[in-house]
């Protein structure tokens, strides 16, 4: 799926990672949180797009043999609410 939408709705993106964290569980596993902003992508039918769009990835990384392994990921955006008063 990441493929397709690589190559249409996201082919003119681009993704830029704002800050991160990291914590570590214990010295082979690792949480991740990273900001990203993302420019160009473009609209679905019904699904109106920000020009800027901003949000946060979570990732858990274990390390194994030398190297830092993504176990799960979770990508969402950050979507600006007004709060009724």
């Amino acid at each position: 799926m990441h493929a397709h939408l690589h190559r249409t709705i996201f082919r003119n993106s681009v993704l830029r990672a704002e800050q991160h964290t990291v914590r570590f569980l214990s010295p082979t596993i690792a949480l991740v949180h990273v900001n990203w902003e993302m420019t160009g992508a473009e609209a679905l039918p019904g699904w109106e797009v920000r020009a800027v769009r901003h949000g946060l990835m979570t990732l858990v990384l274990v390390e194994e043999n030398g190297q830092w392994l993504i176990t799960a990921a979770h990508n969402t955006d950050i979507v600006p609410l007004t709060m009724p008063n």
